[in-house]
């Protein structure tokens, strides 16, 4: 196998975050689906190895941990329970990230934006604002279900919860982004130039991981569908990954204090209503920040890229 630098650049246009894989010539088309294919075997190396490690735990007394890796339902009675599925979605995050580094996608940092690195300023930025949104959306939610004397659920009774929470979900929010919406929408669109299919394609896969009745489903699939627009439109992973960070950790802490069930799989029309509301209003504030944000873009030009090729063939 030849490792030889090659001295020609990776790409000869501007191309939005979708179409970054001709950016990791040769065989540019074909890296994104090694990568992928390299995270899932590694992702399930990663699984087994906590399965076993899960599996030794409970002989020394701990809860049953292997069970709560591979259960639908959430068990939040006990924080390492609780932990454990977060933990196993999250290894995707090092799982596809090494995958596609091993297959020669470098820089790696094009798979969280054109700039070739997530944008830290640009992140907490829409970070605060989505915390806002979600807040005023989530009680007001709570106001419409205290007047329609909604049953809540029973309080776990455990604060360490909170700290599980805040540990686990955003790794697992951000590792579900960078598969759907980073990985498997480049690997889109390294056939496939329109951004429509790089940002639908992916949605049935995303959705049926979630077990909801239809109308949980039709939240779960809009959801997708917003984080896939707003990764296109601003060239990178960082507003869909702040909108699913923000969501899935403040709902995570509403389970402390049983004001929500975290295995409610019966949506409700109102519960699509108030899932909806926050999607909307975060994406319209994105949208309103990318316009002032005068020192961003959503392509990445030839000239932006200094990097040279290994030749793998």
């Amino acid at each position: 196998m030849d490792t030889a630098i090659t001295q020609q650049p990776v790409a000869s246009e501007a191309l939005p975050y979708h179409r970054l894989a001709r950016y990791w010539a040769p065989g540019r088309r074909l890296r994104p689906l090694w990568g992928v294919l390299l995270g899932a075997a590694l992702y399930l190396g990663f699984g087994l190895v906590v399965i076993v490690g899960a599996v030794i735990l409970e002989q020394l007394g701990f809860p049953q941990l292997s069970a709560a890796i591979g259960s639908e339902a959430i068990d939040a009675t006990n924080p390492l329970t609780y932990a454990a599925p977060f933990i196993m979605i999250a290894l995707l995050l090092p799982a596809i990230l090494l995958g596609f580094w091993v297959v020669g996608c470098r820089p790696i940092g094009l798979l969280s934006s054109v700039a070739g690195h997530l944008r830290w300023g640009w992140l907490a930025r829409l970070t605060a604002g989505a915390v806002a949104i979600w807040a005023v959306t989530i009680a007001f939610s709570l106001l419409v279900d205290a007047l329609t004397r909604r049953t809540p659920a029973e309080p776990t009774g455990s604060w360490w919860l909170v700290i599980v929470v805040l540990l686990t979900t955003p790794f697992q929010a951000a590792a579900e982004e960078y598969v759907f919406r980073g990985a498997l929408g480049q690997l889109i669109g390294a056939w496939l130039k329109h951004p429509a299919w790089a940002i639908l394609l992916p949605i049935p896969l995303f959705t049926i991981g979630h077990q909801y009745n239809w109308i949980g489903l039709v939240d779960v699939s809009l959801f997708a569908l917003a984080a896939g627009w707003l990764t296109w439109r601003t060239g990178g992973l960082e507003a869909a990954v702040v909108m699913h960070v923000v969501n899935n950790t403040l709902l995570g802490l509403l389970i402390v204090p049983g004001l929500i069930n975290p295995n409610l799989i019966e949506a409700s029309y109102t519960d699509l209503l108030f899932g909806l509301l926050p999607v909307a209003g975060f994406t319209a504030w994105v949208e309103w920040n990318w316009r002032r944000q005068h020192g961003l873009t959503r392509l990445r030009a030839a000239s932006d890229d200094s990097q040279l090729v290994g030749n793998l063939g």
